[in-house]
């Protein structure tokens, strides 16, 4: 695995990145500058772009900024990047007043920005969608686009796992709620799309080091089975995506009570086993970063597949840094290779 730093800046706290890469070859990595994991006095989402599969990135542009304490003016949380064919990009990310609370719904809303070319950004539009934490927006086989978020609900008081749909990427509307468990937190969802199928991948909030959960769907989204327990362990803002005729995930592995945030971990799982109704999923896990600092921190990512089949992760860690910074991880089918 080669490691790369993508963005150090030793007075800002960098956090929550995603990644996707555009048809001409160029990547984009867009984050979280504030000044810590909740944020205090300002918040900025910014992108970097790099044009030799993450060797080097080039410097910094803002796509937008607050400005005053986030219990006053809402504050930006988690930025995620997806490619729209050619070189147009959609940027989507929460906006919330925190603290977080009950009222998440009312507290929050999502935006959106578009880019014909990956560098000149429109935006922020609001897409009447609410919730946080955005997935990346999933295309199904009709056309529709959708993405995922979460919010606390008011029948169980628990967190849920909402589906969102658009025909054109703009207005947005509820389609469906994934999951609302009366004895689980639900949230930060991952949605993987198959021939009118979906699964979707999520955490469970409860501090339990509970394993990660899944949620199917056989009508592209509008009714979900129950939530099922998978096999991957402490997972925390799982990414999915297809990797070859495999499904990648990386995730944090938090292991519950005073346990740290330490690790950055992946897992290479047969799709099969995400569209059953069993949950038990086969495969192999593996690590992607251990973070060292005495005040860890890390295992927010996002990820995409290089020409030649290797996979680019970005994600955020403390490290050897103050706070908090931006580090891409080069993976290879090689690097998972079984040895006898």
């Amino acid at each position: 695995m080669i490691k790369r730093t993508v963005s150090r800046d030793d007075r800002i706290y960098e956090c929550f990145p995603d990644l996707t890469r555009m048809e001409s070859g160029s990547l984009i990595c867009v984050y979280r500058e504030s000044e810590g994991h909740v944020p205090g006095n300002y918040t900025r989402i910014v992108a970097r772009t790099s044009d030799d599969d993450g060797e080097t990135w080039g410097e910094k542009v803002v796509i937008s900024a607050t400005d005053g304490p986030v219990d006053e003016v809402p504050g930006w949380n988690c930025p995620r990047i997806t490619s729209m064919g050619g070189d147009r990009a959609a940027i989507t990310c929460d906006s919330l007043l925190w603290p977080e609370g009950p009222d998440l719904e009312r507290r929050s809303r999502i935006y959106i920005w578009w880019s014909e070319d990956g560098l000149k950004w429109e935006g922020p539009a609001e897409t009447g969608a609410t919730g946080i934490v955005p997935d990346r927006i999933s295309e199904g086989k009709d056309g529709r686009l959708f993405f995922g978020t979460h919010d606390c609900s008011p029948e169980t008081g628990r967190l849920r796992q909402i589906l969102w749909e658009s025909v054109d990427g703009e207005k947005w509307a509820r389609l469906a709620t994934i999951a609302d468990d009366p004895h689980l937190n639900l949230c930060e969802g991952t949605l993987l799309v198959r021939d009118g199928e979906m699964s979707c991948i999520m955490r469970e909030n409860s501090g339990r080091c509970l394993p990660g959960y899944l949620a199917v769907s056989r009508d592209n989204g509008k009714t979900w089975g129950d939530a099922m327990p998978t096999n991957l362990p402490g997972c925390h803002r799982p990414v999915a995506g297809w990797w070859g005729n495999d499904v990648l995930v990386t995730f944090r592995c938090y292991a519950g009570g005073k346990m740290k945030n330490t690790l950055l971990l992946g897992a290479l799982i047969d799709p099969e086993s995400l569209f059953n109704t069993e949950g038990s999923t086969g495969g192999r896990i593996f690590p992607i970063d251990y973070d060292r600092s005495i005040r860890p921190d890390t295992g927010y990512s996002g990820w995409c597949e290089l020409p030649g089949g290797d996979v680019l992760v970005a994600y955020y860690i403390n490290d050897d840094a103050p706070r908090a910074q931006i580090r891409c991880c080069r993976l290879s089918r090689e690097d998972l290779e079984m040895v006898p």
